[in-house]
């Protein structure tokens, strides 16, 4: 050009910036000769809508003047990056610093985007008293980002009221709330609002489409859809979307191949239907199709495939789609898809390239920090994930939930309980996996008490309703021998196989034999079909309460009533039941007799009653099996030297002891080999189950 003005440069920087090219960007308006606030505007939105936040605050503050699409800008890059705080105090901002400016439709839509992420209805209030007194009130844009903003925050009944009040209502007003009373399960006002509607766009037929879809209604949606006259593809994508959601995938594949016309959400909502309903390579393939078509793959395209990848462990195919995304320029940019890759490469083992792609990330929001403290967990780097969590700028009950899990998974119990009460002390409430974390730290260390202030917590979190956490109170009870399980039991308005399961278990851990009968009994009445852990738990409870007449009719039931071949925990069980009674040798030939082979597992309750019956000969056959099998577990060991010291059999402990150090899992090296080191050594044992030592 021979001549250049400011709307020529602003026009590159604008070119450059729009197309992701934000280094040559920078470079045109660094050397721009006159800059106006245009120029500016344009430079700050390439940065905002990249999502580098930090980048656009720094030309912003930079800039000698400013208008009120600056400050709307950087709202809105904030509202990007769910930096949704920062967004609003921008706008307190500019009405303090710059308070000449007047907010407009754009302004006012983008806070009220801010307000809704943080969900605070309150504020909302005092911004609607502002939007009145500048007049926009009647606005229908605004007044449908309004609308959109109670529905989201949960205040169904206000976004009703104020809908009912809006001067002029537009498609996407009817269709917001139609969308919103669909989506809360309110059907039935759904429809009958849609039928209110004078016009019924295609905005508003397409969310009645979707709410049918979402509550299961599938054929209602088809024939909404099909009595379209010219349906869009928001319509024809809704429809898929809505197949998807019901897992009726090859309904959707076959809509998806008649549409006339795709675009990147067609495209999208397969990927994400196939991934979301067991099919990844599917999902992949589709994706792959997307590529060769040569058309660039949405972010939620990539989303998706990273997931399906995630899911089934495809680190393969998703180092490619990885690759595609970062010829896309999409891989270190956005944070969804890099979320997608962290969790992909944890998912696949591959720890290492998940910290390497966070470490690349050049805007992370809180599911990113969430996501790398999840990989670092899954890889037993606890404390490297407490790090992460530290130097989180934000968290959310994902991350405080993430963290707990992490040590209560660890065995770091005490850690766990010190974060769940840092967390209640900022004023962030518990979500059902943050409780069960805590329960079952209670569980491991018999904390009755705490489990009890639990318990109180969950009443008034309003989780009591929740089945898992159920679940997790009646196993934290019963391993804390308190026979309240069977309140919380009584008191759970549902209960899965799981509730059953755990209160089988629970009794036999209590010695509760009777209970457990009882509670199968009423499982099976109740018309819930016991499985392989229901007959543990009850087989379990039997041979705890000696209870042998009933454990032998509910084994042999289980194959001939319920379907069930016994497992090798099962015939232990009986063989457990058996030794507990005194059976020993009944035991013994029960197992020569099992049609699957025994395991360490079986031969080893068969010796620990021998033990308890102080039989030599027969725990002497059963261990030398046992060493045969397991010659470096140094337990089956000592239960036969107890079993000798019990019968005053010092030589054979000797024995013992000198075949322990042969195999080398000789654990006191202070007990020596000879007879009459044996004879010490039984008798520190005698005088540690008195209670007079603390040795042995």
């Amino acid at each position: 050009m021979p001549e250049r003005n400011v709307v020529s440069w602003n026009a590159m920087v604008s070119a450059y910036a729009k197309n992701g090219r934000l280094e040559e960007a920078r470079a045109v308006f660094d050397a721009m000769p006159e800059r106006d606030v245009a120029s500016w505007n344009t430079m700050l939105t390439g940065y905002c809508h990249a999502s580098l936040m930090a980048e656009a605050r720094e030309l912003f503050e930079g800039m000698g003047e400013r208008d009120i699409a600056s400050w709307t800008v950087l709202m809105s890059g904030y509202v990007r990056i769910e930096d949704y705080a920062k967004a609003w105090e921008a706008f307190r901002r500019m009405r303090s610093d710059d308070g000449l400016l007047c907010p407009d439709r754009p302004s006012f839509v983008a806070v009220v985007s801010a307000l809704t992420g943080l969900g605070d209805v309150k504020l909302l209030e005092s911004l609607r008293t502002l939007v009145i007194k500048t007049g926009w009130e009647a606005d229908v844009v605004l007044g449908t980002a309004t609308l959109n903003a109670y529905t989201r925050m949960g205040g169904l009944d206000s976004a009703v009221a104020f809908f009912e009040a809006m001067p002029e209502k537009n498609g996407f007003a009817w269709s917001t709330v139609i969308s919103a009373l669909a989506r809360f399960g309110r059907l039935d006002e759904a429809v009958k609002l849609f039928d209110r509607d004078p016009d019924k766009t295609v905005e508003s037929r397409t969310s009645m489409l979707a709410g049918y879809a979402q509550n299961g209604r599938v054929r209602e949606a088809r024939s909404l859809f099909d009595g379209m006259p010219f349906p869009g593809i928001v319509s024809w994508n809704a429809m898929i979307a809505g197949y998807a959601q019901n897992g009726m995938m090859g309904d959707a594949m076959g809509l998806f191949e008649r549409m006339p016309r795709r675009n990147n959400v067609s495209w999208a909502v397969m990927i994400a239907g196939c991934a979301q309903n067991g099919r990844p390579g599917e999902a992949l393939r589709l994706l792959s199709e997307l590529h060769r078509l040569g058309a660039v793959p949405s972010h939620s395209c990539f989303t998706s495939a990273l997931f399906a990848c995630a899911n089934t462990g495809a680190r393969e195919m998703g180092r490619q789609t990885h690759a595609l995304a970062i010829k896309a320029g999409a891989a270190n940019d956005n944070p969804y898809i890099g979320n997608g890759l962290i969790t992909m490469y944890a998912n696949c083992g591959d720890g290492k390239e998940a910290r390497r792609v966070f470490g690349q990330m050049r805007s992370r929001d809180t599911v990113s920090w969430n996501a790398l403290i999840a990989c670092l967990s899954q890889h037993s780097m606890v404390e490297e994930a407490r790090a992460a969590f530290e130097r989180m700028p934000r968290r959310d009950i994902i991350s405080w939930t993430s963290m707990i899990s992490a040590y209560a998974q660890a065995g770091t119990g005490f850690e766990a309980f010190e974060l769940f009460q840092r967390m209640l002390r900022s004023g962030v409430e518990p979500n059902a996996p943050a409780i069960m974390s805590i329960l079952s730290f209670c569980s491991n260390f018999g904390a009755t008490k705490l489990g009890l202030q639990v318990h109180s917590l969950v009443f008034r979190l309003g989780l009591d309703t929740e089945v898992f956490v159920g679940n997790a109170l009646v196993g934290m009870y019963f391993r804390c021998g308190c026979v309240d399980s069977f309140k919380v039991f009584d008191e759970m308005d549902e209960r899965d196989i799981v509730t059953w399961n755990s209160m089988l278990s629970g009794c036999a851990h209590n010695g509760l034999g009777r209970e457990a009968i009882d509670v199968f009994e009423s499982m099976k009445s109740a018309g819930v079909t016991p499985n392989e852990a229901s007959f543990a738990g009850l087989l379990g409870a039997c041979s705890h309460a000696g209870l042998v007449d009933e454990g032998w009719r509910y084994f042999k039931s289980m194959e001939r009533e319920h379907g069930l071949v016994p497992l090798l925990g099962h015939y232990a069980c009986i063989v457990d039941l058996l030794g507990r009674a005194g059976h020993l040798y009944e035991a013994e030939a029960f197992i020569e007799n099992m049609p699957i082979e025994p395991d360490s597992v079986v031969w080893a309750a068969l010796l620990g009653a021998c033990r308890v019956h102080s039989d030599a000969e027969l725990g002497r056959r059963v261990a030398e099996r046992l060493f045969e099998m397991e010659p470096e577990k140094p337990g089956n060991y000592i239960l036969l030297s107890n079993i000798y010291a019990s019968k005053g059999m010092f030589e054979e402990v000797a024995e013992v002891r000198r075949l322990m150090r042969a195999q080398g899992v000789m654990k006191d090296p202070g007990c020596s080999t000879s007879a009459s080191s044996g004879t010490r050594w039984s008798n520190r044992r005698r005088e540690s189950v008195t209670g007079s030592s603390k040795c042995g």
